[in-house]
């Protein structure tokens, strides 16, 4: 990746962490750290098609939407949700992302 595209895409990931505020769409969380992923792998990274998940929720997509299990393996190192101070664990009821205590 060039420096151009790489600064581009970190303009990019800011906005779209701004829009989703800084948490995972599906719970809200930012459990294991946040990605900015492609609703569609195939159509670009215009804003419409970018969304933030946690990583249990895009370990879920990918597996779902890809089939890929093998590169998602770390975690991303936690980002503090602005206001907050501390990550939050998701709670949606319809979570198959991770196992319920």
């Amino acid at each position: 990746m060039t420096t151009g595209a790489r600064s581009d895409w970190e303009a990019t990931r800011a906005r779209i962490l701004e829009r989703d505020e800084h948490a995972c769409i599906v719970c809200g969380g930012v459990r294991g750290g946040l990605y900015i992923d492609h609703v569609d792998a195939l159509k670009g990274d215009s804003d419409e098609n970018l969304r933030t998940l946690c990583t249990p929720h895009h370990r879920e997509h990918c597996r779902a939407a890809h089939g890929i299990t093998t590169r998602l393996t770390a975690e991303r190192a936690p980002e503090p949700h602005p206001g907050i101070g501390h990550d939050l664990e998701c709670d949606c009821a319809a979570c198959t992302a991770h196992p319920k205590a």
